[in-house]
């Protein structure tokens, strides 16, 4: 052996001081840390995943509430009556729970030229346990309002 490659009593070196490992260092090495960054991250992805689907959920109620509105109004401001005018608005509305859904209607049956005003409120229940511990009373409360001149 060459002496100023490995000295006298001592071993030279093997494969394990090039960066090869044994079979024994498989439970030592660095290959955990990517299930480690992966169980760190995971919590956050979700949360920012339903997080979207329920910012989704709402602007879809939003939306379906601001269209029962104006479909309420329009019907009020061509002659027909409130209970008329609810139902129109129960239906345009129709996806939604019919329990959470508030229907109120000012001067549906005044005189030609006035306002009618259809006022819509909605309990949304937030379905992410997480967000809906955050909100108060585990829901947001949604509305829309449209006011139409009667004809």
């Amino acid at each position: 052996m060459n002496s100023a490659i490995c000295p006298r009593n001592e071993t030279p070196p093997g494969p394990e001081s090039r960066g090869a490992r044994r079979a024994g260092d498989r439970w030592f090495g660095d290959t955990g840390q990517g299930l480690v960054e992966f169980a760190i991250t995971l919590p956050l992805l979700l949360l920012l995943l339903l997080g979207t689907v329920e910012v989704g959920r709402g602007i879809q109620v939003w939306l379906t509430l601001n269209n029962a509105a104006a479909v309420g109004a329009r019907t009020a401001a061509v002659g027909k009556s409130a209970e008329e005018v609810e139902l129109a608005v129960r239906n345009a509305a129709a996806t939604l729970a019919p329990d959470s859904l508030t229907v109120q209607i000012d001067n549906a049956e005044g005189p030609s030229g006035e306002p009618v005003v259809v006022r819509l409120s909605y309990n949304l229940a937030l379905l992410t346990p997480i967000l809906a511990d955050l909100a108060p009373a585990g829901s947001i409360d949604l509305s829309a309002t449209t006011v139409q001149r009667l004809e």
